[in-house]
C-alpha cells in the first residue's frame, strides 16, 4: 500500500473545500494502519467544519433579515417627508 498523501489546505479555501478535504484525508490515514493514528485531527476539523455549514444559513438568515428591517426604516422616513414636488421648498 502506497504511503496516504495528505492535500495541502490552502488559507483562502471556502469551508466546503476545508470540509470535503479534511474528511478524504481522514478516510484515507485511517485506512492505512500505519498512519491512523494521524487521523483524529482531521476528524475534530471535518467535524467542525459539518458544525458551521450546518449554521452558516442561520446566520445568513440573520442578516437578510437585518438588511430588509433597516430597508424598512428607511422606506417609513422616506414615506413620513413631506409631499411636495421635487426642489419645491415649503
Amino acid at each position: 500500500m502506497a504511503p496516504p498523501t495528505i492535500p495541502t489546505i490552502p488559507a483562502g479555501a471556502s469551508l466546503e473545500s476545508v470540509w470535503h478535504r479534511a474528511v478524504y484525508s481522514e478516510k484515507r490515514l485511517f485506512r492505512n494502519k500505519l498512519a491512523a493514528d494521524l487521523a483524529p485531527p482531521f476528524a475534530i476539523l471535518a467535524a467542525r467544519c459539518t458544525t458551521e455549514l450546518i449554521a452558516q444559513p442561520g446566520h445568513w438568515g440573520a442578516e437578510i433579515d437585518a438588511q430588509a428591517a433597516h430597508l424598512a426604516s428607511q422606506i417609513k422616513v422616506l414615506r413620513s417627508w413631506p409631499k411636495q414636488g421635487c426642489g419645491e421648498r415649503s
